[in-house]
């Protein structure tokens, strides 16, 4: 046993690893390596973390975008496979809007995505207030967060 019992699971800082999975597949697509699109998060999370934490969950969030079957049925299963693996999954929707060019006059529709920042931010309050972490790893590259990782760290100190 290491110093400080840290390689006794029992004894090592439960971690959670949150993950934008909105942000995550674009990322993936922008590397231009699209079999990572099948992810495992668990392992990716176990991977991330130092030996003196352990994983006990992984939340992802994401959002459906019905406009897009090509890509519905994909990311349906692969939605099934996490859940199946025992991740959480979170799951906003896309509203379609009209938008045009002040400028041309040229109009258009445009999907946004909805609920998936909120269901992230929620899932880390909701968690930090049932003491379910010691740790929270957020995967994501939207700046918005920053407010949630302050909130945990202004709220739970510790």
């Amino acid at each position: 046993m290491r110093a400080g019992g840290a390689g006794l699971p029992l004894f090592r800082r439960r971690a959670r690893l949150y993950v934008d999975g909105f942000n995550l597949h674009h990322a993936i697509l922008d590397l231009g390596r699209p079999e990572l699109l099948w992810l495992d998060l668990k392992t990716l999370g176990r991977g991330l973390l130092p030996r003196r934490e352990r994983l006990v969950g992984v939340t992802w969030v994401a959002a459906h975008r019905p406009q897009r079957e090509d890509r519905m049925s994909a990311m349906a299963t692969y939605e099934l496979a996490l859940r199946a693996s025992g991740v959480r999954c979170l799951l906003g929707h896309f509203v379609v809007h009209g938008d045009h060019c002040r400028a041309c006059g040229h109009s258009w529709m445009q999907a946004t995505e909805k609920q998936s920042d909120v269901n992230l931010a929620l899932a880390v309050a909701a968690d930090a207030a049932a003491d379910r972490f010691d740790v929270a790893y957020l995967l994501t590259t939207d700046g918005d967060h920053a407010a949630t990782a302050r909130f945990l760290q202004e709220s739970y100190p510790r």
